[in-house]
């Protein structure tokens, strides 16, 4: 990296995207795609290469969506975009912001808006896998593979209303699979606790609990943890020969809480 510091300059450029590719029918899918391509072209612009881990979005009202997308900035720094789609009739308005660097810290935090023409709805996703796929245009191997689920429940994280869900993000590269928890607030702020082994317990179906992911890895920030090698292979073997998983995980000043997903169905053929 040329300096300490990623600096990010300020956007307030509106445009307007085509989506020829999709013809008629913007889904969520393409709508990933913008907000992948869109934020690759403004780091680029300030001389940095980005490599995107994770991106999810999520139905909240009508054809507004709220999501994430998580990456390395030159493969050191790890970034977080808060993603914005607000329904402004004919149009789409994709907004996305700078949240943190959690290895080195940005002089300003980013805002860029651009918008796109409004053709159909898509089905609400979250609650069930969705997945987003790169791959090689010339001899379309696969790149990089990401699935995504959130809990069916949220946990109350303070006094004011504000809560969570858990997301579990897988994702496949050529180093291999990764897989990484997150939470999801509707407000307020939540992280994982440094205590109970920087982990979690989880049950599967009707199995007894399974402690193998009690000490794990996690981000400086504690927003985060991530495991990868064997852990991650059985963990992904687990989620895929089951229909109910249950996750348990210590959350900062609320304690100790379970989320429930239903996983069935998952496809993973990235062992």
């Amino acid at each position: 990296m040329k300096n300490s510091k990623i600096i990010m300059m300020v956007c307030a450029m509106v445009a307007v995207l085509a989506f020829e590719a999709c013809k008629r029918v913007v889904d969520v899918e393409s709508l990933k795609k913008s907000f992948t391509a869109s934020v690759v072209a403004e780091q680029m612009e300030s001389g940095n290469t980005l490599t995107v881990d994770t991106i999810f979005l999520n139905q909240t009202t009508g054809d507004n969506f709220k999501g994430e997308l998580r990456g390395h900035i030159n493969d050191s720094t790890e970034v977080v975009y808060d993603l914005d789609v607000a329904d402004e009739g004919k149009e789409l308005t994709l907004e996305w912001n700078l949240r943190e660097c959690l290895n080195e810290y940005a002089e300003e935090s980013s805002f860029t808006k651009t918008t796109i023409q409004k053709e159909s709805t898509s089905d609400l996703e979250g609650t069930t896998w969705s997945y987003f796929k790169n791959e090689d245009d010339l001899t379309h191997n696969v790149i990089s593979f990401n699935a995504n689920i959130m809990s069916t429940n949220s946990i109350p994280i303070d006094s004011y209303g504000n809560s969570a869900r858990l997301v579990i993000s897988i994702f496949y590269s050529q180093s291999g699979n990764n897989v990484s928890l997150f939470f999801k607030v509707d407000g307020g702020f939540a992280r994982f606790a440094s205590s109970f082994g920087s982990g979690f317990l989880a049950v599967f179906d009707d199995s007894d609990v399974d402690e193998t992911w009690s000490l794990v890895n996690m981000v400086p920030s504690r927003k985060s943890l991530y495991f990868t090698s064997d852990k991650a292979i059985k963990f992904i073997n687990r989620l895929k020969e089951t229909k109910q998983a249950r996750i348990q995980v210590n959350i900062d000043d609320v304690g100790k809480k379970t989320f429930d997903f239903n996983v069935k169905g998952l496809q993973w053929d990235f062992d």
